[in-house]
C-alpha cells in the first residue's frame, strides 16, 4: 500500500482477516501447521560488557525490575563503547546490542527496544525498554505479571491497563505535536484518539469485570516533551508496528469472539484502533520528511526489529477460552496475520 488512510485500512484489514481465517480451516479445508508459525530468535550479537564499579565503567539503573517488561538506562561516563560508536549520530539501536548491554530482567518477550540521548552534562546514555503486549503505549507503562495460565477476566483486565495508558500516550502526542507545529488535522486526530481510547478504557474494564476480575488501572508520572527524532522511533514502534497490528486483531475478534457482548466491543475498538493505526502511519510520513536520511532510515529498523520482537510475543499458545470467548486469533493464525501485516505495509519487512 502507499496510502494508509483509514477506509483503506479497514478493507485491508478485513481482506487480511479472511483470508487467514480461510487458510486455517474456518469454512476452509486448507490448515496451516504450528510448524508455519514457527520464529526463530535472532542469534545474540557478542559484545564484551564491562562489570559496573570502575569510574569509566558504564552506570545501569532499572525500573519495574519486578515486572515482565523492565526499562532502565545505561550511562556511559567516558564515552561511548566501541559496539555503540557505528550507532553515535543515531538515535536507535540494534536490538541485539541492546539486549547484552542493557541486561534487562525478566525480559519475557524479546529484546529490547533502545535509543540513544545525551544528558546536559555531556554524558551519553543508553534508554532501555522491554517489549509488553499490546498496542500504542506510553513511557512508564508496563504489563502485570500473571502467576497462572491467563483467563478471559485477566486478558481483559490487562487491556483495560493498556487502553488506559494509551489515554496518556495520546494526550502526551497532543501537546508534542502542537510544540512542534503539526498540522491541525494530525492533532485534532490526535485529541479524537483520547476519546477513544477512555471509552475502550470503560468497555474493557466493563469486560473484565464480566468475566470475574478488577483492572488496575496505571498511574503513570508526566514525561518531558520529546525531539521530533524522538516521537518518531516512538510512533514508528508503538503505532505503525504494535497498533496497526493491534487493529488487526481486533478486526479478527470482532468477527470471531462466541461471546456477543465481547463481539461488540471489539467491532467498537476494532474501528477506532483502524484509524488510529492510520494516524499513526500520517504521522510517520510528516515526522519522516522532516528528518535527515540516516534518521529515516532509523525508523525503518526500529520498525523491523519491533516486528521481531513482536513475532516472539506470539511464540506461546493461547487458552482456549481466549480463541472462542474473546475470539483470540491461535499462534499460527496470529504469525499468519503479522505476516499479511509485514507484506502489505512498507517498511516492516
Amino acid at each position: 500500500m502507499s496510502v494508509y488512510d483509514e477506509r483503506s485500512l479497514r478493507r485491508l484489514f478485513r481482506q487480511m482477516v479472511w483470508v487467514v481465517a480461510t487458510a486455517s480451516g474456518c469454512g476452509a479445508s486448507v490448515t496451516v501447521s504450528a510448524g508455519d508459525a514457527s520464529v526463530d530468535a535472532p542469534p545474540p550479537v557478542d559484545v564484551s560488557v564491562v562489570t559496573d564499579g570502575g569510574v569509566c565503567d558504564p552506570i545501569r539503573a532499572v525500573t519495574n525490575a519486578d515486572t515482565i517488561c523492565p526499562s532502565g538506562t545505561v550511562v556511559f561516563p567516558c564515552g561511548l563503547p566501541p559496539e555503540l560508536l557505528l550507532d553515535a549520530g543515531d538515535f536507535s539501536v540494534d536490538p541485539t546490542l541492546c539486549q547484552r548491554i542493557c541486561q534487562l530482567p525478566n525480559a519475557m518477550f524479546g529484546m529490547p527496544f533502545c535509543s540513544l540521548s545525551t544528558t546536559s552534562g555531556g554524558a551519553h546514555v543508553l534508554n532501555c525498554q522491554s517489549p509488553c503486549p499490546g498496542g500504542r503505549r506510553p513511557e512508564g507503562f508496563c504489563d502485570v505479571a500473571l502467576d497462572g495460565p491467563e483467563t478471559t477476566g485477566d486478558w481483559f483486565a490487562r487491556l483495560a491497563a493498556l487502553e488506559s495508558g494509551s489515554v496518556t500516550a495520546f494526550d502526551r502526542m497532543v501537546f508534542e505535536l502542537t510544540l512542534h507545529g503539526a498540522p491541525a488535522d494530525l492533532i485534532a486526530g490526535a485529541s479524537a484518539a483520547v476519546v477513544d481510547e477512555r471509552r475502550h478504557t470503560a468497555l474493557t474494564v466493563g469486560l473484565a469485570r464480566a468475566f470475574g476480575r478488577e483492572p488496575t488501572l496505571p498511574v503513570i508520572a508526566p514525561a518531558t516533551p520529546r525531539s521530533l527524532a524522538d516521537m518518531a522511533l516512538d510512533n514508528a514502534v508503538e503505532g505503525c508496528v504494535r497498533e496497526t497490528y493491534g487493529a488487526l486483531v481486533a478486526t479478527w475478534q470482532a468477527a470471531h469472539a462466541n461471546d456477543p457482548g465481547v463481539a461488540a466491543a471489539m467491532a467498537v475498538i476494532a474501528a477506532d484502533e483502524t484509524r488510529h493505526a492510520a494516524l499513526s502511519w500520517a504521522l510517520h510520513a510528516w515526522m519522516a520528511a522532516r528528518l535527515d536520511a540516516a534518521a529515516r532510515a532509523s525508523l525503518d529498523r526500529a520498525m523491523q526489529a519491533a516486528v521481531c520482537a513482536l513475532r516472539l510475543e506470539l511464540g506461546g499458545e493461547v487458552g482456549v477460552d481466549l480463541v472462542t470467548i474473546a475470539g483470540l486469533p491461535t499462534r499460527a493464525q496470529q504469525a499468519s496475520l503479522l505476516d499479511a501485516l509485514t507484506d502489505s505495509f512498507v517498511g516492516l519487512a
